[in-house]
């Protein structure tokens, strides 16, 4: 995922406020979408560019029953995470 805005919302922001805001990305990651920290493989928030920006990289892995071998396993699903285009619209 990247987090990111157009120079006008960034104009005149103290360093602060950008983490603020960039803490505030991450809440978003954390609680509506529902991923927990160990999802995180990589977030990192970047100011060397004209608007600051934050890339997110998780695996959107969930416990599920697998009838095959009679036990759970993980799979990668995004669709538990983000159900479709309109729920997304939504967040």
């Amino acid at each position: 995922m990247i987090f990111t805005s157009d120079q006008e919302f960034f104009k005149d922001m103290t360093k602060d406020e950008i983490l603020k805001w960039a803490n505030g990305c991450m809440d978003f990651v954390y609680k509506d979408l529902g991923y927990t920290k160990e999802q995180i493989l990589h977030s990192v928030l970047h100011l060397d560019e004209k608007t600051p920006h934050i890339h997110c990289v998780v695996v959107p892995f969930v416990k599920k029953f697998d009838k095959r071998v009679n036990k759970e396993r993980y799979s990668i699903s995004k669709r538990d995470y983000i159900k479709d285009q309109n729920y997304l619209s939504i967040l």
